[in-house]
């Protein structure tokens, strides 16, 4: 008599990671059905720790998170997890921070607008031994201005951009206050407004896309974004447009 049952097929596994406790478990939620689910992680130390004891067949990563905000993350868990697909699901359509990931040994890219569809695909495509880039994203980052990696980039004022590229290089209220020798107040005034033209929803939302677009911006261009007017990333004043016309401030 032939057997009743049949050895079901191991499904794919993820280790999901992100510092957003309620969209990490809807996302949880959503990928159980199709997916095992070995860990979950919201910091980057929390999830290193995680990697010395579990492993999966695809680490889905979100970049910024309160410990790290940058892609050498990914570079620590290739080395640790060589054989683990990676994923990047972040709220970054930005085409110079999917370059920096992937540089960084990642295997795809989705923003967080995208729906569940294409992120099972993206998964599927990833653990197939295919890189997966999402359609949402610029074709090209190269050559164009900051506009063409995030639209509203354009409508920052020069003064927002300095405090962009100051938050981004590390520095504290306080400090890029002294630099452009005005009150604290007043950076406190521009970061808020610069949250609001980029759609952050929170302070350190902001903070952690300065530090991940300088950092790969420099990665990408030496240290200078080719922009058509050079705008530096020194931690000095961005003296440059960063891309469309701006009134100052």
């Amino acid at each position: 008599m032939a057997a009743d049952c049949q050895e079901e097929t191991a499904r794919p596994s993820l280790i999901l990671v992100d510092d957003h406790r309620m969209f990490v478990e809807m996302l949880r939620d959503s990928l159980a059905g199709y997916y095992d689910i070995a860990g979950v992680a919201h910091t980057a130390e929390g999830l290193l720790a995680l990697l010395e004891t579990r492993t999966a067949d695809c680490l889905v990563l979100d970049l910024q998170l309160p410990d790290r905000s940058d892609t050498s993350l990914i570079a620590d868990v290739r080395r640790r997890r060589p054989a683990m697909r990676i994923l990047v699901l972040t709220m970054f359509c930005d085409r110079a921070v999917a370059e920096a990931a992937f540089a960084a040994g990642a295997d795809g890219f989705v923003p967080k607008d995208a729906d569940g569809a294409e992120l099972r695909h993206a998964i599927a495509e990833v653990l197939a031994g295919r890189r997966y880039l999402s359609p949402r994203l610029p074709k090209s980052s190269h050559g164009a201005g900051l506009e063409a990696l995030h639209p509203a980039l354009a409508r920052l004022t020069p003064r927002q951009q300095d405090v962009l590229c100051m938050l981004g290089c590390g520095e504290s209220e306080t400090e890029i206050a002294n630099r452009l020798q005005v009150a604290p107040s007043t950076v406190t005034f521009h970061k808020r407004n610069i949250q609001c033209v980029l759609g952050l929803e929170n302070q350190r939302a902001l903070v952690g896309y300065a530090v991940l677009l300088n950092g790969c911006l420099r990665d990408r261009n030496g240290a200078a974004v080719a922009a058509g007017s050079a705008a530096q990333v020194d931690c000095g004043p961005a003296t440059a447009d960063l891309g469309g016309t701006a009134t100052p401030r």
